[in-house]
């Protein structure tokens, strides 16, 4: 849910390099670019940025409605992964 930095490219090598290694010794193994979308801090991020202090004012906001902003939230910097 936010721009991308250094600790996503070290983990995205991580994730290429080894099932590239596995490939390299003959087996076939998928790889598939993609970034995990970890509920908690999409959740604090949106409580933060609508100012909200905790569940309630989530309830009174509306959990449909807060669930659509976390999904806006996580989708807000796609490109900028994308380019990465």
């Amino acid at each position: 849910n936010g721009m991308p930095g250094a600790h996503h490219i070290e983990a995205r090598v991580f994730k290429d390099v080894f099932p590239r290694f596995r490939t390299m010794q003959g087996y076939h193994v998928g790889r598939k670019a993609g970034w995990d979308c970890h509920g908690l801090p999409v959740e604090l991020a949106v409580e933060k940025e609508l100012g909200f202090s905790g569940k309630q004012d989530i309830e009174a906001y509306g959990i449909a409605e807060f669930n659509a902003k976390c999904r806006e939230s996580v989708t807000r910097h796609t490109d900028a992964f994308a380019e990465l």
